[in-house]
């Protein structure tokens, strides 16, 4: 299954934790991962970010340029102003895969888009949702969760700490 990302999640595994394993988890266990083409030029507009994204090159790009005409890319543009054009991309990506019975799983950070997910009819889970999946997959163990709490802790990443604290239990 495609596990599609948002631009914070990537900065927050490939340039603040530096957590890349993760990735090569998911490819160990054949899933794909993959960005947008909006996604790809957010992370190109911030030198740094971009060279931690080019140096891992297992993260295809999809080029969804058709989306901005389409009905879920107008209703979720209109609908949630919060939302910038990699998360709107990402997401009308994974509804326009559903209706082509190829789902994917995606990764968003925002809450609104989160909050949304069953009305879209789409897989959604945010950056700790998707370390939580890598732990319960095997590709952290107790200490590494330890590590990476306190890692982002330490980030810029704005999280609850409520659901930080999952990494630990």
């Amino acid at each position: 299954m495609l596990k599609l990302l948002d631009t914070s999640s990537i900065i927050l595994i490939l340039e603040e934790i530096k957590c890349p394993e993760i990735f090569n988890h998911c490819i160990e266990r054949g899933h794909t991962l993959g960005i947008t083409g909006a996604v790809y030029d957010e992370l190109s507009a911030n030198p740094n970010s971009f060279e931690h994204f080019k140096k891992y090159e297992k993260i295809s790009v999809i080029r969804n340029d058709h989306q901005k005409n389409s009905k879920t890319y107008e209703y979720l543009t209109k609908r949630y102003h919060s939302l910038h054009e990699g998360e709107i991309s990402v997401l009308c990506e994974a509804v326009e895969m559903s209706y082509s019975k190829s789902p994917c799983y995606c990764i968003v950070d925002d809450h609104a888009a989160r909050k949304r997910k069953d009305e879209l009819g789409i897989q959604l889970t945010g950056t700790i949702g998707f370390l939580l999946w890598g732990k319960k997959n095997g590709c952290f163990n107790e200490e590494e969760c330890q590590k990476l709490h306190q890692k982002i802790k330490k980030s810029r990443f704005r999280i609850d700490s409520q659901i930080l604290e999952k990494l630990l239990t």
